[in-house]
């Protein structure tokens, strides 16, 4: 663009558009629909365009959908958070680094922008992180792995972990329960791995490297019953139900303590004890969770938004900052960074693997959202996009 066209605010005449199709909603209670989106042409120097393969769903894909920040936006908003595709073109900055026809997958995090189940994204890559695909994984679980791993990584980091750790996850069998699972037990070789879970899902935690599983449904209190399992004898073993690995006894007489507490489930039967349940915070422990004092469902959200709506979660951060509770208090959200590149390696190792409960065409959206707001899944649900 000339000078004269900057002074008159000229807009710029591009010489061709790529149309975008996508899957978006407008607000809560609107039904997703597919529509389409103008990218100009040729992209700019610091982009990329990226033909989208597969995409996966998220909880927070329905929370957004269903709770009121989705009214703070009048335009179309885009479904899907992370994604495996194909570079189709490449801005002339990038050109070094990237190339046609590279495989790659990452995270596409825009509340009130596109999303991810859509035939292309247009993505600058150091705002929205990519990493080439591991070449042992389907571009079913290079779609599945971005934000649920990311999120585990980055809630773990917060504590000194080591093999004399023990950590708690709570909600184990989650997607994010189960990467915390096997990062704690594969990467940082931790003594003992105590979940909560479903009584069906204690074999699917214990197979992923859980070595205690506790049923919250059974337990009266959630952090009573970590009291008992650390060895404390705060309750009777009759008040819940738990389960070892094969050998695997509790805490020794005299008790243990978690080094983190992993929250992937909600509530405040854990957050407080944890001041009991947690070594000093000298030591290095955290309390994380991504969820809140409230369970979260499919139209409230819940992590740091919680802090709009619960008074209790401020004082409790505040609290924390200040070193006035004796806990590290953190409420974690997954956001672009370096872990993606640590994750190439945990995935094509297999340090951890990504469980896919089902893939849908995504024409057949209505079913796979529907199976999503179930809870049933037991794993990653993902689309496959067709051209």
């Amino acid at each position: 663009m000339g000078l004269l066209e900057t002074i008159l605010f000229i807009p710029p005449v591009y010489d061709e558009t790529l149309s975008v199709k996508q899957l978006t909603y407008i607000g809560k209670g609107t039904t997703p629909n597919f529509t389409y989106k103008e990218i100009p042409l040729p992209i700019k120097p610091n982009m990329l365009m990226i033909r989208v393969l597969t995409a996966s769903l998220n909880a927070v894909d329905l929370q957004l959908m269903n709770t009121p920040i989705s009214m703070t936006a009048a335009q179309p908003k885009g479904i899907g958070r992370d994604f495996c595709g194909v570079i189709e073109d490449v801005g002339k900055d990038l050109k070094e680094k990237w190339r046609v026809g590279d495989k790659v997958c990452g995270m596409f995090i825009h509340v009130n922008g596109q999303g991810t189940v859509a035939d292309h994204v247009y993505i600058n890559p150091d705002v929205d992180r990519i990493i080439k695909v591991p070449p042992n994984l389907s571009d079913e679980e290079a779609a599945a792995f971005p934000l649920v791993l990311g999120t585990a990584m980055r809630s773990l980091a917060h504590a000194k972990l080591d093999k004399n750790s023990w950590v708690c996850i709570l909600g184990g069998a989650t997607s994010v329960g189960q990467c915390a699972i096997q990062l704690a037990k594969n990467y940082y070789n931790v003594e003992k791995v105590v979940v909560t879970c479903s009584a069906a899902s204690s074999e699917l935690c214990k197979k992923l490297g859980a070595d205690i599983t506790i049923d919250y449904r059974a337990a009266a209190n959630i952090g009573d019953s970590l009291m008992y399992v650390l060895g404390q004898k705060s309750v009777e073993s009759n008040d819940f139900t738990y389960t070892n690995q094969p050998g695997e006894d509790t805490a020794p007489p005299g008790g243990k303590r978690f080094q983190l507490i992993f929250d992937c489930a909600g509530g405040t039967d854990v957050v407080f004890k944890a001041y009991q349940l947690l070594t000093p915070t000298k030591d290095g422990s955290a309390y994380v969770t991504i969820v809140g004092d409230s369970k979260t469902s499919s139209d409230k959200a819940g992590g740091p938004t919680s802090y709009f709506y619960n008074t209790a979660m401020v004082g409790r951060k505040f609290m924390s900052s200040t070193g006035m509770s004796g806990v590290n208090y953190i409420v974690e959200w997954v956001a672009p960074g370096d872990w993606l590149d640590k994750a190439y390696d945990l995935m094509l190792e297999r340090t951890v693997t990504v469980k896919i409960d089902s893939v849908y065409d995504w024409n057949d959206w209505k079913s796979a959202i529907k199976k999503l707001e179930s809870h049933k899944n037991k794993g990653k649900i993902v689309l496959k996009v067709s051209i």
